[in-house]
Order: structure tokens, then C-alpha cells, then sequence
């Protein structure tokens, strides 16, 4: 990954393509329109917390020796937001700003979202092909367990009666591939941009740090971006495609700085409320500590009676666990996902200083569910072991929640800041991309359906250029 200072010029820099965000959906779009033979800048605001620039965090030896501390290690990534009301409810919504964006933090869990999930923005084909496409521009494993004895036994433990409910358990896909010693390499942007050819790789530039400040627009284009530079100096890109894929906070951040404030802006949004949980599995269920085993990596699909996403694997427990246990291979996560209405008095609110608010309140309907889910886990659960002390099953308030809709395209019965080609409503030019576009809850980790998106996104800006 080449990180470069922007040109020290008092004129406009061009590009064909600006890409606000260095995450996987930024860099994927960029990768994209390069290899229609574009030029494209990449503007990100952060710098380099991993060595190289770009490279996953998770793949540090210490955090594949001991995966739970690797949440206490990115909280200083991470830059949480304040809260209007002090008695909502509020999940652990939170930015960053890093080379790689949230690429080189996430969890690279990327499942497609069950049929019944998915909105109107595509047709079944459209859906099916984009998603294959985002699979493989961010190197997804289908089955990266793959030989794990133990998840083999925690199957046949599990399956047979998700099936008589009409659900299933099935490998998790994974970002990323298997590594020596059964453990796994997490991709992140430099992994993406490594795969590329470098001919494709040449019409690329990062420029780092580079906090795009505010959208210059006339007569319903983007004419530039405005941008401050780790120098403190300001300049100026121009392109003929601006696409915004700064995050579910950052980029209605720079819509509203920009002076584009659609009603739909900040409003409706929805997030996973996080059940987590760990548990010891019972000794005929785990192999023996001599013996290397590879992780397990299962989840339950959503289904219309079941509409929430639990994955069961060994990834990394933010609990503050008391017992001590001998056998790792006995330890087990369930990390399920809630997803909680859209309801338009859930907003955000954007101030001068840059910082964003929030409103929140769960509905009648999400309490229902949330107690659905904890019935369904404490089942799941008791079928494999005896929960670890301090890992008994709990509401999480804090870590990954995957705000979705800040920005949301228009979708069937609600309008919103984008059509459903992604391209901002009065703007020729103007394309936005992430998981601030999705308009409906979906249950399973959004990245794959906001790639999926922005790469239709990246096509129509294409056939319009």
C-alpha cells in the first residue's frame, strides 16, 4: 500500500475517481474503477496503526496467542460518540480513523443476508452476483474451520434440533484464510490491494493524512473536495466520480458539513444489539489440550421466526471472565446479533466542532425479540457446557454494533439520501458507500451487503460518466 502526501500545490489535484476512506469498501471501489482504467485518489484522515500500512491488527502473534485481549488493544482506535439523552439505551457506536479504516480492526465475518432480508435496491440475480463479487474482491473463505474436530462435535450436538426449527448451522464465511498452525490471517486493505495487478495498482494513489474537510458543489455536481492535509495546509481534489465510503459516522459527517442535509440525513437508523456469551465445553465435546485443533466457526442463519444471527465459534470474549480453564480448546463464544427496528426518532445529530450525537430508545417489538434471543441462546448453550464464570450470557453495550442507515438509500415506503443506485439525491456525481446506506434491518455483519451496494454503485457511476 503506497501512502503519499498530497502534490504541495495551490492548484486543483485530478483524479478521474476521489474516494473519501481507506476501508475494504473504499479501497474495493478504488480497485474497481482502476481496472476500468481510472485514475483514483483515496483521501484518508488517519494514519498508520499497524506495520505495514493497511495490515489487520488480529494478525499480530499475540492477539492469534490470546485472541481476548485484542479487544482491550483497539479501544484506542476507537473514538465513541456522545449521547444527547444520558437514559437511552445506547449501543457501542463509535469511528476511527486509520489506514485501512475499520479493515484492519473488524471481525471479517462477511455472510450474505438471508433472502427474506434483503431489500429492494437489487433483484434476486443482482443480489447474488454483487455478493459473489464482494466475496471475492475481499478474499472471503467460505469454510476456514474447515477440519476443526471440535466444531464437528458441536455440530452434531447442535444441528439436529435447529433443524426440527426449521434452521441450520452452517460455516462461517470468513475474510481472510486459513494460517500455520490452525489459526487464522485476517485481510485486511493491504491484503486487497496486494492481490492486485500492478498495472491496476499504479492508477491508485492513498493519500495519508488527509481529512477531506467539506464537498464543493455548483449546480448539482461535486466541482471538488476540500481537503487539510497532516500539515495543516489545505488543497483541493477534483474528479469527475466522488464517492463517500467514510463510514456510517463519517460520511453523513462530511454530508452535513458540506451543507447537504437531505431529512432523511442521521435518521431511522438501525444496529445489532450484541448477546454475548462464553461457555466451557463439556470435556467429550473438546479435544485434549496435546492436540492442535482448528477453531470452530458456525453461525445460525436468520429465519422469519428466528429473525437474529448467532455465531458459535472461538474468536474473542470481551467478558471479564474469572475462571480459569486448562484446556482452551473447551472455550466457546455465542455472538449474536439483534437487529432492532428503524425508527425515525433514532437519530443523529451533527455539531460545528465536527462531533456527532445520538437518540436512541429501543421499541416494544426490539424487548420482545431481545427476550426470544436470550431464551434461544441460554438452549443453544445448555447443550454444550456450563457457561465460564464471568461469561454468562449478557446484553453488550460496548464493541462493534453495526450502525446501519445514517445515510440510507431510498427503499420501498421510506425515502432517503440516495436513490438506489447509491447516488445522492440532487447530485449528478455524487455516490456514497458503506453500511449508512442499508434501509432495512438485516440481521447478519453488514460489510458484504455494503459492498454488494457499492459496487453497484461503482457501476452506475460508470455507465453515467
Amino acid at each position: 500500500m503506497r501512502i503519499l502526501d498530497l502534490p504541495n500545490q495551490t492548484t486543483d489535484t485530478q483524479a478521474d475517481v476521489v474516494i473519501v476512506g481507506s476501508g475494504p469498501i473504499g479501497v474495493s471501489c478504488a480497485i474497481r474503477f482502476a481496472r476500468k482504467g481510472l485514475s483514483v485518489a483515496v483521501l484518508e484522515q488517519g494514519e498508520a496503526v499497524t506495520e505495514p500500512p493497511g495490515f489487520h491488527l488480529r494478525n499480530k502473534p499475540k492477539f492469534q496467542q490470546d485472541p481476548d485481549a485484542f479487544f482491550g488493544a483497539v479501544d484506542p482506535f476507537l473514538q465513541p460518540i456522545m449521547a444527547l439523552d444520558q437514559d437511552a439505551v445506547l449501543p457501542g457506536i463509535a469511528d476511527t480513523a486509520a489506514i485501512g479504516g475499520q479493515g484492519v480492526l473488524w471481525t471479517n465475518n462477511c455472510p450474505r443476508a438471508s433472502v427474506f432480508e434483503r431489500f429492494d435496491a437489487l433483484s434476486d440475480a443482482q443480489w447474488n452476483d454483487y455478493y459473489s463479487e464482494a466475496e471475492t474482491a475481499l478474499q472471503v473463505t467460505i469454510d476456514a474451520a474447515t477440519g476443526s474436530r471440535v466444531g464437528a462435535n458441536i455440530k452434531e450436538r447442535l444441528l439436529p434440533g435447529l433443524r426440527e426449527e426449521g434452521r441450520t448451522l452452517q460455516s462461517l464465511p470468513f475474510s481472510g484464510h486459513r494460517a500455520g498452525g490452525g489459526g487464522l490471517h485476517f485481510a485486511g486493505t493491504a491484503d486487497l490491494l496486494t492481490a492486485v495487478d500492478r498495472e491496476v495498482l499504479e492508477r491508485i494513489r492513498i493519500y495519508a493524512p488527509a481529512l477531506a474537510q467539506k464537498l464543493l458543489t455548483k449546480n448539482g455536481k461535486v466541482t471538488g473536495v476540500a481537503v487539510r492535509t497532516g500539515d495543516a495546509s489545505d488543497r483541493v481534489l477534483s474528479a469527475g466520480i466522488i464517492l463517500i465510503a467514510g463510514g456510517a459516522l463519517g460520511t453523513p459527517r462530511l454530508l452535513h458539513k458540506s451543507g447537504i442535509r437531505p431529512d432523511a440525513l442521521g435518521r431511522g437508523f438501525s444496529f445489532h444489539a450484541l448477546h454475548f456469551a462464553q461457555l466451557v465445553l463439556s470435556p467429550e465435546l473438546a479435544s485434549t489440550p496435546a492436540r492442535d485443533d482448528v477453531p470452530p466457526r458456525y453461525w445460525v442463519a436468520p429465519t422469519e421466526n428466528a429473525p437474529w444471527h448467532i455465531q458459535v465459534l472461538r474468536d474473542t470474549c470481551p467478558l471479564p471472565v474469572v475462571e480459569e480453564v486448562d484446556n482452551p480448546n473447551r472455550l466457546l463464544e455465542f455472538q449474536a446479533f439483534l437487529p432492532v427496528e428503524f425508527n425515525e426518532g433514532n437519530s443523529l445529530s451533527f455539531h460545528d466542532d465536527g462531533n456527532v450525537s445520538v437518540t436512541y430508545s429501543y421499541s416494544k417489538d426490539d424487548r420482545k425479540q431481545m427476550q426470544r434471543l436470550e431464551e434461544d441462546i441460554r438452549h443453544l448453550g445448555e447443550k454444550l457446557g456450563p457457561w465460564r464464570k464471568g461469561g454468562e450470557p449478557v446484553w453488550v453495550p460496548a464493541g462493534t454494533s453495526h450502525l446501519v442507515g445514517t445515510c440510507r438509500m431510498d427503499c420501498e415506503g421510506a425515502s432517503g439520501v440516495t436513490d438506489r443506485n447509491a447516488k445522492v439525491h440532487g447530485f449528478d456525481n455524487l455516490y456514497l458507500a458503506g453500511a449508512g446506506l442499508i434501509p432495512a434491518p438485516v440481521a447478519v455483519n453488514p460489510t458484504l451487503t455494503a459492498l454488494a451496494l457499492a459496487f453497484r454503485a461503482c457501476d452506475h457511476a460508470l455507465q453515467s460518466s
